[in-house]
């Protein structure tokens, strides 16, 4: 038996109405069902698989349900803001001040031997563990462990003496 062939105007037209409602029924939000239903007719209009007629229906509800499940997988991840939630940001003072307190540690650091500013950095930037760090610069576990602490003393000493 051969199925007729049926364009996607035709398609459009004889199951928008009913794709419409069924995403209208899962969301309970008219905007929310004409996003899933523009949505799932695009997806049928760049399918590159073959789609037999008599399961144009069930293949854009199904692709409806898929989408809106992973919408509500991804609003789970959201947070709601509440309104008594305070700016946590820093005032522009305190940033002027800690990029100058960077600016200080980079030229302090820049004067460590190349050792102990990888060392640090691998530490405390890319939090990598001592095992690691080791291993990485080919030296001893209890080197590595010497190296970052005397590195941190000598930094915390020159921006001290700067104060």
């Amino acid at each position: 038996m051969t199925l007729p062939i049926i364009t996607f105007h035709q398609i459009y037209k004889k199951y928008s109405d009913d794709i419409m409602r069924f995403a209208y029924w899962l969301t309970g939000n008219k905007d929310d069902a004409k996003d899933l239903t523009s949505d799932a007719f695009i997806r049928l209009w760049t399918t590159s698989s073959n789609i037999e007629v008599k399961t144009v229906k069930m293949y854009l509800i199904t692709i409806v349900r898929n989408l809106y499940l992973q919408k509500v997988q991804k609003d789970k991840k959201k947070t709601v803001l509440r309104d008594d939630m305070h700016d946590r940001k820093e005032s522009i003072e305190k940033i002027v001040e800690n990029k100058s307190d960077l600016s200080h540690v980079m030229t302090h650091l820049q004067s460590l031997p190349e050792i102990n500013r990888t060392a640090l950095l691998l530490y405390a930037h890319d939090e990598m563990s001592y095992q690691q760090i080791a291993e990485f610069l080919k030296i001893s576990l209890t080197n590595v462990k010497i190296t970052i602490s005397r590195t941190r003393k000598i930094l915390i000493e020159l921006k001290n003496g700067e104060k």
